[in-house]
């Protein structure tokens, strides 16, 4: 039984594996910020440019067919090496010009008590995280 399994579960990585391959054979292979091209195929990532238009998880463990579904959601997609996904997201992250426009008008006096704040609040939290 566990010869079995363990076969079983051999041939299900073989069909991820082939399936992540003909996903970079589909999105070129490289990644489209830093071009990037490298044999392992784990340090690639899909990034999609409109979340919210996503309607396949391309990772997830029951995908193992190229199908047409798979391809349409491919084209919602970015390939990026696992460096520049994380950068990206980092960039999305920060703020926009309204928000910073914002808060260009906050007094600095308000701005550096904030700042102060916060410092102080992390300082709190490092110590009680070395306390244990």
């Amino acid at each position: 039984m566990v010869q079995d399994r363990d076969e079983h579960n051999r041939r299900v990585l073989e069909r991820k594996q082939q399936f992540k391959a003909e996903c970079l054979v589909y999105k070129g292979g490289a990644c489209a910020h830093c071009g990037l091209v490298d044999t392992c195929p784990d340090v690639y990532d899909f990034h999609h440019n409109d979340p919210s238009a996503k309607e396949i998880q391309l990772s997830s463990r029951a995908l193992v067919r190229f199908t047409e579904e798979v391809r349409a959601e491919l084209d919602k997609c970015e390939l990026l090496c696992s460096n520049c996904h994380r950068r990206e997201h980092w960039r999305l992250r920060q703020p926009t010009a309204e928000v910073i426009a914002e808060n260009v008008d906050e007094p600095l006096a308000d701005r550096v008590a904030r700042m102060e704040s916060k410092l102080a609040l992390w300082a709190q939290l490092n110590q009680a995280a070395q306390k244990g």
